[in-house]
């Protein structure tokens, strides 16, 4: 569907993507309605209310009358098995992303879709300053908030998640770039395997002329690769790779010739893979991508530096919602490490992390609903201590703190019991930090 004028659209979920739906759809014409299963005092302050639109707040999803509407357009997270979902499918009534819609509305444009289980935001932001292209997705900008502002021609970066990708099968990215895959979503998904064929389906669309970016070192990537039509790029940030780009040294190497130097700014193992990654997509778009760094700002909530109070380092990882991307975290400190980490409880496995924790890290201050589950689960030797909340592990964690050391909050668990997303649970992090640090500074 294209023409959306006197449409009938329902659009499920009232957050951000799901507002910036409501606005594009009632400006072309859509009789539109706006369903969420909080309640109205529940629903986030800045979802103001517009009035073209008809609201269903705190209303069981079973008793929506799915079938007095032409489309559904859902927000990222509602899962596939939430009645209205499920319902519509049923009764053969499309069902597309917030994605979807806005790609609908697009000039013809090239777009760089950006996936993966970890990296990707930062990946995609590296993209976009390389490049100087406009950026939207799963990062936090709905495409549909600006699709209005996109021209013919441009080159437009896309954070996907598999959510997305699902309900969107519009998406054949002129690049597509797959960082790593590792468990991730399982509640939505059912299982790995399926986690990992919803990744596909963006390079399963992608023709004989556009570019797939892979990492080499993806498990099973040959695997993942046979059968796609598209070109191939890939990178190894482990190895040298006789086919695309990899590292030697400070030197970034492109099918075994000198491409360039590695920036001052990029100094963990994980930020030089998406950097490779980054390179590579710019090739593809045949834009050489080598510029200096020096501008670029790493994303929020991704390592970000919060602060030195007496000797002590904080930092926000509040986007590590899996053991992996913990993983990753804590490989790039060389400091003593007190590690925060909590939150809503995945099926994981924790053996990789734990042989990186020890020696390493000198506290482990587990919080919210997984807590019991780390205290379970952390090796012998490794001190930990259980707090209730985040607030008060990071009031433990300014205890705890000693000068040379650095606390890391890189919770490895989902937002979700605390908080409405990992942005608020870093937003929390840096305020409480900054609260607690000074009332320590003012009582000696």
């Amino acid at each position: 569907m294209k023409e959306y004028k006197n449409k009938k659209i329902l659009v499920v979920g009232y957050g951000k993507s799901g507002r910036a739906a409501c606005r594009l759809l009632s400006s072309r014409g859509a009789a539109v309605t706006a369903y969420d299963s909080k309640t109205r005092e529940k629903i986030e302050r800045g979802s103001d209310e517009l009035s073209p639109v008809e609201y269903i707040f705190g209303e069981d999803p079973s008793n929506i009358d799915v079938g007095s509407f032409d489309q559904i357009v859902t927000s990222p997270g509602i899962m596939p098995q939430n009645p209205v979902l499920k319902n519509a499918s049923e009764m053969n009534i499309e069902v597309i992303a917030e994605l979807e819609l806005g790609l609908r509305f697009l000039p013809p444009v090239k777009v760089v879709g950006v996936t993966g289980t970890n990296g990707k935001t930062t990946t995609a932001t590296m993209i976009s300053y390389l490049t100087g292209a406009s950026l939207a997705g799963n990062i936090g900008i709905p495409l549909t908030s600006i699709v209005d502002n996109i021209e013919e021609g441009d080159i437009l970066v896309l954070e996907v998640s598999s959510y997305q990708i699902t309900y969107s099968p519009s998406l054949k990215p002129e690049v597509g770039v797959l960082l790593n895959l590792y468990p991730e979503h399982l509640k939505w998904h059912g299982s790995y395997s399926e986690y990992v064929n919803s990744k596909r389906k963006m390079f399963e669309r992608m023709e004989r002329e556009k570019t797939a970016v892979l990492n080499a070192e993806t498990e099973n990537i040959e695997k993942f690769k046979k059968g796609l039509d598209c070109k191939k790029i890939f990178f190894s940030a482990e190895r040298d790779i006789k086919r695309g780009f990899y590292v030697s040294g400070n030197e970034i190497m492109y099918d075994g010739s000198y491409y360039g130097k590695i920036p001052e700014e990029i100094n963990s193992a994980h930020n030089i893979e998406n950097y490779l990654a980054s390179l590579a997509a710019c090739e593809a778009l045949q834009k050489r991508g080598l510029k200096d760094f020096s501008d670029y700002r790493f994303p929020l909530n991704r390592c970000e530096f919060v602060g030195k109070y007496s000797g002590v380092k904080y930092v926000n990882d509040s986007k590590a919602t899996n053991l992996n991307a913990v993983s990753r975290a804590v490989d790039s400190f060389e400091r003593p490490l007190i590690l925060l980490m909590g939150g809503r409880s995945k099926k994981q496995d924790y053996m990789p992390l734990w042989g990186k924790i020890k020696g390493k890290v000198s506290t482990v201050v587990v919080f919210g609903e997984s807590a019991d589950e780390y205290m379970e689960k952390i090796p012998k030797g490794v001190n930990v201590i259980k707090k209730k909340s985040l607030y008060a592990a990071v009031r433990e964690s300014v205890k705890l703190a000693f000068p040379g050391c650095t606390v890391l909050l890189s919770p490895g668990g989902e937002s979700f019991d605390e908080f409405s997303d990992f942005a608020e649970r870093g937003e929390k992090f840096k305020k409480w930090v900054k609260e607690t640090a000074e009332e320590e500074l003012s009582h000696p």
